[in-house]
């Protein structure tokens, strides 16, 4: 029932309904329910003069906080209305001040003037209490339905039931025996569904209570639509430009289609998406450019996607490699490794971000360029189809084409691995060690820093341990020429002189060390151990502070595992200092005793 129709329907049940019953909405988690009343039921009946009284039993313990929950609902909506005045024609929800004055301990023998008071203060005529969230409420279901039915039928109030009841109704296994044609019972037994007792009383309290139950399935590409629309950031806006003949953006159909329906994520639900949105105008607002359009779309359908199966598998980690994963997105939308750590550790870095951008166009156009022409680089990405000659003569354009520089320092790590494996199929040693050389050259030429942060994840296209050694070495060589910064930062010489600027470099780029997976174990720990016993206090808060801060988010063990035996042996040493003492006073040791504090707190969250 397409929510136009819906809203009808509802209007029919609140003025032409007169079974003093209820009715109820029930769908799946996710699937817009909320949504459909907040964005459409309620503008529509409010348009008419009805005012929609919503409150959710999700976490109410009891009637009383029930009842208490929507007086404080209604007394809202009349506060922001200044004043209701008192008239003989309003529907007095008796049930509710009932409720209310036992949640208050109000007296019920009061004045007749009083209790007239109380009971105008919940006028109930002309609204619609709708109750959400029956199947997560922790008040018992029967006393939900009890209190419903008080109100529905001994006061003449209008209620909508919103829930999944699917997770209401409780089954269990019951043997039967099978007949055979003749008749005659089988001996063998089969086992069918059937409702547990309890879901059969609640169908029986139900039918007293609730007249019709609708199933909900909502109009989720115009809920999408609506969504997107919400958001005021120009870039994600951009993404609705084009329109399919009917009028609607075309991206909204393959919203539905390549992502919602994408096998093995299937899932249509609302909340999902619309934390999607928001997770991506927060990453296009953090760089506060305008973004290439087709690189946006990347990005914003790889994050519906990842945002899609967390709501089946919220324990969902990195799986993929270094910087993109087809696990987490699709294959057409891969999920970056950038917007994963925005998503799970709100890590942001706009510069590394915009270069990523960069990287992707030119990518792209790369790609557009190799399928057009089968350039070099296309051969040897896709060498297991072609001819030994050519892939060997590819090999020497390469090199060609290293030498002047016209290869893009992002295809460096793919295009590497590539040659290193090629190096144990073929005869071409001499060809691609060459070209090794010619790329480490390349790299310490070029002026983008991060050019190189895709080189790891090659790491596992090798076809032997030879290759792969190799491939994993030389990998190390190139990152680590790659990032100066990186290597000035642990080529630190562990002098007192130079502590101050170890710490304001190591703080400045805090969030790098997630990129590549680690710190503690980057440290020397025995030097570091000498080093504070010359440290200040105040020095010692600071390098005790670089660890809060590279480890400050919750969920480190999915990037920092392998850091857990250098965090140990540093808490280690840092007790031995402690108990020795000598050369400390009581404020560099009260600093000690924070370090293996916070230390133990991060190894906590290791599981170590």
């Amino acid at each position: 029932m397409m929510n136009e129709k819906l809203n009808e329907y509802i209007m029919h049940y609140l003025e032409k309904d007169k079974t003093r019953r209820a009715i109820m909405l029930s769908g799946a988690w996710g699937t817009g329910k909320s949504y459909y009343i907040q964005n459409s039921l309620k503008p529509y009946l409010e348009n008419s003069g009805i005012k929609c009284i919503v409150v959710s039993l999700y976490s109410l313990k009891n009637l009383s906080e029930l009842n208490k929950a929507i007086y404080l609902e209604i007394r809202a909506k009349a506060f922001a209305q200044k004043s209701e005045s008192l008239s003989a024609s309003k529907l007095i929800g008796k049930t509710i001040v009932k409720g209310i004055a036992s949640f208050f301990n109000v007296d019920l023998s009061i004045s007749e003037t009083d209790l007239q008071q109380l009971y105008a203060s919940i006028d109930l005529s002309g609204k619609l209490i709708i109750l959400e969230d029956l199947e997560r409420s922790s008040i018992d279901i029967f006393d939900i339905l009890g209190f419903v039915n008080s109100l529905v039928e001994q006061d003449g109030v209008k209620v909508m039931l919103v829930a999944n009841e699917d997770e209401i109704l409780e089954y269990k296994k019951e043997k039967i025996s099978v007949p055979d044609g003749g008749g005659k019972e089988q001996p063998t037994m089969e086992t069918k569904d059937v409702l547990t007792e309890k879901s059969e009383r609640y169908l029986r309290e139900k039918e007293k209570t609730v007249g019709d139950t609708i199933h909900f399935s909502g109009d989720i590409k115009g809920a999408i639509a609506n969504i997107m629309t919400s958001y005021e950031n120009s870039t994600f806006k951009s993404l609705l430009s084009a329109v399919n003949e009917l009028g609607r953006p075309e991206i909204i159909d393959e919203i539905h289609k390549n992502i919602m329906l994408y096998e093995g994520i299937e899932c249509e639900n609302l909340r999902s998406f619309i934390y999607a949105c928001q997770k991506t105008v927060d990453i296009f607002d953090s760089v506060n450019n305008e973004l290439d359009s087709n690189f946006a779309k990347y990005i914003f359908m790889s994050v519906v996607a990842f945002s899609m199966r967390k709501s089946n598998n919220s324990e969902l980690g990195w799986s993929g490699d270094a910087d993109k994963s087809m696990a987490l997105g699709t294959k057409q939308y891969p999920l970056l490794y950038y917007c994963y750590l925005n998503i799970k550790a709100q890590i942001s870095n706009p510069k590394i971000f915009l270069n990523i951008e960069k990287q992707w166009i030119a990518q792209k156009k790369l790609d557009e360029q190799e399928e057009k022409n089968n350039s070099s680089l296309g051969v040897i990405y896709n060498y297991s189809e072609q001819k030994e000659t050519d892939v060997i003569n590819a090999i020497k354009n390469i090199k060609e084409l290293l030498q002047t520089q016209s290869i893009h320092p992002s295809q460096y790590g793919k295009l590497a691995a590539y040659l290193i494996r090629l190096k144990y199929i073929l005869d071409c040693a001499e060809e691609v060690d060459e070209c090794k050389k010619l790329i480490l050259d390349n790299i310490r030429q070029t002026t983008d820093e991060n050019a190189m942060s895709d080189f790891t994840m090659y790491l596992s296209i090798a076809l032997s341990t030879d290759a792969a050694s190799e491939i994993k070495s030389f990998c190390e060589e190139a990152l680590n020429v790659a990032n100066n910064k990186a290597r000035g930062l642990f080529d630190f010489d562990y002098s007192i002189e130079h502590v101050d600027e170890f710490c304001k470099q190591v703080y400045e780029q805090r969030n790098s060390f997630v990129n590549i997976r680690a710190f503690a174990r980057k440290i020397d720990n025995e030097k570091l151990s000498k080093l504070l016993l010359q440290c200040s206090a105040a020095q010692i808060s600071d390098i005790r502070g670089l660890y809060l801060a590279v480890y400050g988010f919750s969920n480190i063990d999915e990037f920092f595992m392998d850091d857990k035996d250098a965090l140990l042996d540093l808490k280690n040493r840092l007790y031995k200092l402690n108990n020795l003492s000598n050369g400390f006073d009581k404020i560099q040791l009260l600093q000690l005793k924070f370090f293996i504090e916070n230390l133990k707190d991060i190894l906590a969250k290791l599981h170590a």
